[in-house]
């Protein structure tokens, strides 16, 4: 559990946050299996959540051998208040799904769940949804990345209304969207709230427990419910030659009024993966790219440029961050960059950039620590967290070269020698940053070894904490209670964390 989370909405209407929280292995039945699950927690009105989940969503293994799945709950999402009864709604993403009776054809699925339509507690088949949506063709992957939408300007409204409808809309990605003729460059969309909530309408969803629903026959994209709009990768080099991936839409988010919107948020779009067939053959994957897409009319594109090749610019993006006072700046997460520091390579220490699109400029770089610690692994702007804030996750790598940073608080306490075998020392750590200052003002690292801490973290989760302030969820997906570090039969159960102040 924590391979992703979601606190922005409020599923039971109490005026209190809710979590949501997704995990792409899962269980099912006693065997380990990847059809994955998702769980949703109360905010307690205190600083904290339930003891226990209130609500239990699980993948469907329907006609897949045990080691496979559809990855329910890769990405986790309130999406706002779509059918307007004062409760916030939310989408889960399957991207392998659906099975095709030998495969999982990968075309991917987003179910939605609908705060009138859908039992508040229980356990239920994550296909029970009050409306699916398919991937156009195979290997789209649709539902890797969903956008959080809520009411982000405090004004009591959801902030994602695309087409003025008074419903708010969702942005998703399918970075491997099109088809692989054209060497899978990746698509996003923007999908109509409104189309949704007439589909669950029509398609049901689960209003009588108990409820199974292994293969449900989903509407697709493109046909009965049609897009807003839609944008591809950029597909082509600068030769005019296909590309062989751009992974457009592997992240997606709300950022700021960049363009003239009309008052609108825009959105910020990683493709991490682009690589031209000018890289060289010994390349994994190319500098990678963002892109910001603005106002209601999408005409105008704001290319930030990428970097070198195996870079990974655009794994993760982030809006609602405004460090230079003149306009709204985007974050972009970096994790493959290499650290050279007097002649020698700190291979993937990755760095975070942000970014003001208007005047094409970086404002700011900040880089890992370490060789190994994938810095920008995952990135989200705090907004009024408290003045200008940004978290910045590290997926960190417990090593001496790690703990020797005199500056910060090493994990060898919590990670000693490192892990058994390569990547079991995998500790993670998180960081809160407070404007254009390049020194932590919070830190928290994993508590043991493979933990992974600070995976996944959402952006502003008021669940009525004694201060008054905003609380931080993070996650660690890998946790686990080894009687033997390293034991393989053990199982990472995950672990969920909240912070208040």
């Amino acid at each position: 559990m924590g391979t992703s989370v979601s606190a922005v909405g409020d599923w039971n209407g109490d005026g209190i946050n809710d979590i949501l929280v997704g995990g792409t292995i899962g269980w099912d039945n006693g065997l380990p299996a990847e059809p994955g699950r998702v769980e949703l927690y109360l905010g307690s009105g205190t600083g904290g959540c339930s003891a226990a989940p209130v609500l239990i969503l699980v993948g469907s293994t329907f006609g897949s051998p045990v080691s496979d799945g559809e990855c329910f709950g890769y990405d986790v999402a309130f999406v706002g208040d779509l059918d307007d009864d004062g409760r916030d709604d939310f989408a889960v993403g399957s991207p392998r799904a659906p099975w095709t009776g030998t495969e999982w054809s990968e075309r991917g699925r987003i179910h939605f769940f609908l705060s009138s339509m859908f039992p508040a507690t229980g356990t239920y088949d994550g296909n029970c949804a009050n409306a699916i949506l398919e991937g156009e063709t195979d290997r789209d992957r649709l539902g890797t990345s969903i956008a959080e939408v809520g009411d982000f300007n405090f004004d009591g409204t959801d902030d994602f209304d695309w087409n003025d409808d008074q419903i708010a809309d969702i942005a998703v990605g399918a970075p491997g969207g099109i088809s692989s003729l054209l060497g899978f460059p990746g698509r996003v969309y923007v999908l109509s709230g409104a189309a949704v909530l007439q589909g669950a309408a029509i398609y049901g969803g689960c209003v009588t427990p108990p409820c199974h629903c292994a293969s449900p026959s989903a509407p697709q994209l493109g046909i009965g419910h049609q897009p807003l709009a839609s944008w591809s990768g950029q597909g082509t080099n600068p030769l005019g030659e296909p590309e062989r991936r751009d992974r457009f839409g592997w992240s997606v988010a709300l950022a700021g009024e960049i363009g003239d919107g009309g008052g609108k948020p825009d959105l910020v779009v990683g493709a991490p993966q682009f690589l031209t067939f000018l890289a060289t053959p010994t390349d994994r994957w190319g500098p990678g790219y963002a892109r910001v897409i603005t106002g209601p009319s999408a005409l105008d594109f704001i290319q930030i440029p990428p970097g070198a090749n195996d870079e990974l610019f655009g794994f993760s993006v982030s809006g609602q961050v405004n460090m230079n006072f003149g306009g709204k700046d985007v974050l972009i997460g970096i994790p493959g960059w290499d650290k050279v520091v007097e002649g020698q390579v700190k291979a993937d220490a990755g760095r975070v950039a942000i970014f003001d699109p208007l005047a094409e400029a970086e404002i700011l770089s900040n880089p890992g620590r370490s060789g190994g610690d994938f810095f920008g692994f995952s990135v989200q702007g705090l907004g009024r967290f408290d003045g200008n804030e940004v978290i910045i996750d590290s997926y960190a790598v417990c090593s001496s070269r790690f703990t020797a940073d005199a500056n910060l608080q090493g994990c060898a306490a919590n990670c000693p020698g490192g892990g058994p075998a390569p990547g079991d020392d995998l500790c993670g750590r998180a960081y809160v940053f407070q404007g254009l200052n390049l020194r932590p003002c919070w830190t928290v690292t994993g508590e043991a070894l493979r933990d992974s801490a600070g995976w996944a973290f959402s952006r502003i989760g008021n669940l009525g904490g004694p201060s008054g302030l905003p609380e931080l969820i993070l996650t660690a997906p890998r946790f686990a209670t080894y009687a033997t570090p390293g034991n393989p039969s053990i199982p990472e159960v995950g672990r969920i964390y909240v912070f208040h102040r």
